[in-house]
């Protein structure tokens, strides 16, 4: 379905002549190929930390080990810039929307091919709903980082209940 926007944007670009202006396919298609290589890129550097790692074929029964979760969160932390491409995907949004919606309703000969690219590829999502894969993305994350969290309370709580134990063991022999 991704790799169905960039299909569409070079079959638009090859057209002859153009479908539209510079300026209107920079808003149609902002940076959407930079959203789908900064994905890519967090994708494959945490399936490669994690095979690195064995986390894969012997996961905790508990949840992540601490080893994970700070490896995660220093994931996340060297990619915070990446990340600000969503930002600005997701501001500009509706703007893309709204100049497909105004290309297709004002531009008979897009419209036209727009319809026929999606009859001929037979795409999964049509062009719009395809924009909003990124926007679903980015919460995601969100939840992979709330499970960290998760994670970290439970190191957090059974590292205070191992030295609640000492301690008590400590005054016990007193």
């Amino acid at each position: 379905t991704i790799q169905g926007i960039k299909n569409f944007r070079e079959f638009c670009q090859q057209q002859d002549p153009p479908l539209f202006e510079r300026h209107d396919e920079k808003w149609l298609f902002m940076n959407f190929g930079d959203l789908y290589d900064c994905s890519r890129s967090i994708l494959e550097d945490m399936y490669n930390m994690l095979t690195e790692m064995d986390a894969i074929k012997k996961p905790d029964p508990k949840g992540f080990t601490i080893e994970v979760v700070e490896r995660f969160a220093d994931l996340f932390t060297r990619s915070e810039e990446k990340f600000k491409i969503f930002e600005y995907y997701g501001c500009h949004y509706e703007y893309s929307v709204q100049k497909l919606t105004q290309l297709r309703e004002s531009n008979p000969r897009f419209a036209q091919l727009y319809r026929d690219y999606h009859k001929n590829e037979k795409l999964l999502l049509d062009i719009e709903s395809t924009l909003k894969l990124p926007l679903a993305r980015f919460p995601q994350y969100n939840l992979l980082l709330a499970n960290l969290e998760k994670s970290m309370k439970y190191f957090v709580e059974t590292l205070a209940a191992r030295r609640n134990v000492y301690n008590d063991q400590m005054k016990a022999s007193v």
